[in-house]
């Protein structure tokens, strides 16, 4: 019997799609017409490349229907997938807005001898990407690297096959020529082989550290660039002078989105004593408030986790938590379905030795850690392996604006607000989140040869 992925709709746990792997020799065939690809395309004109990048956002928005697709495979409620899409194709409009302005010979006056830096694209590239943004992952990555010139191979999550192979239709109903995007059905174990093709010039991957290390390593061996998003841990920090009400309206709004699944979500919520049990009471009040529901359903906003699997493994780690001296306030108990369904869980009287203080809680979980005062908050803050992003609460802008420049360590920090990516904005991570930027000019060039000529 031939491998395969399996589609599973979380919501009910059915089986939705079976899809045959690709085998070693179709993925060396994929990586040979990318390549091949790549010679023409390298040649098209900017202006062209940004006439099919409108059509592309174009039809993202025609196909919004296919949101369905997103949330069958992976739970994330209608509207938020909706959403989704329509972020793809704001993407898609900044990059074709832009790729004349970002792509231009940059000029140097060296004497009598016209210099200039040019960017030119490297080849054929691997993109190993996550299920919890099926569409807007691929996107941020795919999209630049094939307007820089290149061309990609797309391997993702094993759950969201019926997405990645929608996309690749995308691209080709867009105009864009075959084997510039190629959606690759294969699993991890499989990567390896393809990251040393020569044939492939670069890798980036969303993902777990394990993931990220394990290709970083690869690459590294093979003298090749990566980029790696991974995990984080990010923490929204509430000092005494914040306002709490929008301190929570933005804290859950960030940690409830995609059921808590998302790398940038708000996961430690580091309080000052002064502030701390207003605080408490007000999230407990809101927390409580919400309900899951059918992901279908317009009005939910909290849908079931990717899979029953995910659901089990996120509670096994909550119980974890509690066996080390966290303290429940709300949730933390399976519900009766047969959907990968979990409440809303509030968790206190958190410590460093806690696992909920160490590690990411990929799911609806909100972890509450008191702290004296403001430089305390910052030790906490900082006291993690990781360094995605941060989030600071506080009504003295000019002392938030200094903490977040100076003191608090990630790739992303906002002030009074929960933290969102923006096509407009490199955004990328520090220590075990990973390296290198995705989106904005230098998402652009992530994966370019920045030649310098002189002549």
């Amino acid at each position: 019997m031939a491998l395969e992925l399996i589609s599973t709709n979380p919501a009910n746990n059915k089986i939705i799609g079976r899809y045959k792997m690709h085998s070693d020799s179709q993925l060396n065939t994929f990586v040979d017409s990318a390549d091949k690809t790549f010679s023409n395309w390298k040649k098209t004109t900017l202006n062209e490349r940004s006439r099919l990048l409108f059509k592309l956002a174009e039809v993202l928005e025609n196909n919004i229907e296919d949101a369905k697709l997103i949330t069958e495979e992976m739970g994330k409620p209608i509207e938020s997938a909706k959403g989704e899409i329509l972020k793809c194709a704001s993407l898609c409009r900044f990059y074709a807005n832009n790729l004349e302005e970002y792509l231009r010979e940059d000029k140097i006056l060296e004497g009598n001898k016209n210099s200039s830096i040019v960017y030119c694209p490297l080849g054929a590239l691997l993109g190993i990407m996550p299920w919890n943004f099926p569409y807007w992952q691929v996107i941020r990555f795919a999209v630049p690297a094939i307007a820089a010139g290149n061309t990609i191979l797309l391997k993702h999550a094993s759950n969201v096959s019926a997405s990645a192979l929608q996309l690749e239709k995308y691209f080709k109903l867009a105009g864009f020529p075959d084997h510039v995007y190629i959606a690759i059905l294969a699993n991890s174990e499989q990567m390896e082989a393809v990251i040393r093709n020569p044939k492939i010039h670069g890798v980036s991957l969303t993902g777990s550290f394990n993931a990220g290390s394990s290709v970083a390593k690869i690459a590294g061996e093979e003298v090749k660039p990566s980029l790696l998003e991974l995990g984080g841990n990010d923490a929204y920090i509430i000092l005494d002078d914040a306002d709490l009400d929008l301190a929570v309206r933005e804290g859950l709004a960030s940690r409830m989105k995609n059921a808590g699944q998302s790398c940038i979500g708000a996961k430690r919520f580091v309080v000052t004593e002064q502030v701390y049990d207003s605080f408490k009471e007000k999230l407990h009040q809101e927390m409580k408030a919400i309900q899951f529901g059918d992901p279908m359903d317009s009005k939910t906003v909290l849908g079931p986790l990717v899979s029953v699997a995910e659901r089990d493994r996120l509670h096994a780690l909550v119980m974890q938590s509690i066996e080390e001296g966290a303290s429940i306030l709300l949730g933390a108990s399976i519900p009766e379905s047969n959907g990968a369904y979990y409440p809303p869980t509030l968790l206190e009287k958190i410590d460093s030795s806690n696992i909920a203080y160490r590690e990411e809680l990929f799911g609806p979980i909100c972890v509450l850690i008191k702290v004296k005062d403001d430089e305390e908050a910052i030790l906490v803050a900082n006291d993690s392996a990781f360094g995605l992003g941060a989030a600071l609460f506080t009504q003295d802008i000019k002392k938030g604006k200094r903490l977040i420049i100076e003191s608090l360590d990630a790739g992303a920090v906002f002030l009074n607000e929960f933290v969102k990516s923006d096509p407009r904005i490199a955004f990328g991570g520090i220590k075990k989140s990973g390296y290198g930027r995705e989106m904005g000019e230098e998402g652009l060039k992530s994966f370019v040869n920045k030649k310098y000529i002189r002549y």
